[in-house]
């Protein structure tokens, strides 16, 4: 079960919007899965360099050189904005387990609520 689905089913089953709960939730195409198969670099923009390495792989043919990746950056800060919305889904799933507790008469813990949703930061610069 996709994260975006659980939120939208729990959010159903609590009775709260799934708009602002599930909204900013796209599934497939985050930064875990657009950085999960890459390596990285210091190509002197600035900037750091990174490119998938997926795509190569699935050619199954040896590869002579890394000449034909699409090279891709991103900055310090912009991989902190990526990371603060990584706690906020984290934050997130632990206010709608919370609430779940709560209207189902289980232990929670006080002060926990479902932070509201906000916009996530761009994948790529």
């Amino acid at each position: 079960m996709s994260f975006r689905y659980f939120v939208i089913v729990a959010g159903f089953l609590l009775g709260v919007s799934t708009t602002a709960i599930g909204a900013p939730y796209k599934g497939p195409g985050g930064p875990i899965e657009a950085y999960a198969h890459c390596t990285w670099w210091n190509d002197n923009s600035g900037q750091l360099a990174f490119a998938n390495l997926e795509n190569l792989a699935k050619l199954h043919v040896p590869v002579q050189d890394l000449h034909d990746l699409d090279v891709h950056h991103v900055t310090v800060p912009h991989l902190q904005s990526q990371f603060a919305y990584f706690e906020h889904a984290d934050d997130l799933l632990i206010g709608v387990i919370q609430e779940g507790n709560r209207r189902a008469g289980k232990p929670a813990y006080q002060g926990i609520s479902i932070p509201a949703a906000f916009a996530p930061p761009a994948i790529l610069l």
